[in-house]
């Protein structure tokens, strides 16, 4: 989004308000999956997408005594259609695994 301006009253606050879900369901996510990574995509902004990274907190339970491994966050390199990119990649995702 070329308009989007970091800047702008209420970015910080909307930042405050969803980086407890992100980090649940990003947290959620790795315990569930053993992902290596987390890709944060779609229309967010990168530069939106490189503040909320910096908040998001990995939750991690130690298991048998040795810590868990944590995917790393990751921004998203698809700049044209990213919903459909991530749409039209699901039929390869189907073969290849």
């Amino acid at each position: 989004m070329a308009s989007f301006d970091i800047n702008w009253p209420g970015v910080q606050e909307w930042i405050t308000k969803v980086k407890d879900a992100v980090s649940l369901v990003a947290s959620s996510s790795a315990a569930l999956l053993d992902t290596q990574a987390i890709v944060i995509g779609g229309h967010i902004p990168k530069s939106l997408s490189k503040l909320l990274i910096k908040e998001v907190v990995m939750y991690a339970l130690h298991r048998r005594s040795s810590e868990r491994p944590k995917p790393e966050l990751l921004i998203s390199e698809v700049t044209y259609e990213p919903v459909s990119v991530g749409a039209a990649s699901l039929p390869f995702r189907a073969l290849c695994l």
